[in-house]
């Protein structure tokens, strides 16, 4: 089961794992950069990950297995 999360992490997440870099993240949300670190630092620790590369892989899985179940 993947943890909850809030709907600005997720907000933050998909652009993120979408390639979108920090501060553009920042300025499309109208949020600063420490805020996109924070967001994923939590998400990130919500998931018991290191590095932002798992974080990234873990979301395409989610992505990916959701979409085969529907």
């Amino acid at each position: 089961m993947f943890p909850k999360l809030s709907p600005r992490e997720v907000e933050v997440l998909v652009l993120y794992c979408s390639g979108v870099l920090r501060h553009e993240i920042a300025l499309e949300l109208h949020i600063t950069v420490c805020t996109v670190n924070h967001h994923l630092s939590k998400a990130m620790h919500k998931y018991e990950l290191e590095r932002y590369s798992e974080l990234r892989q873990l979301f395409h899985l989610k992505f990916i297995n959701k979409l085969v179940a529907e």
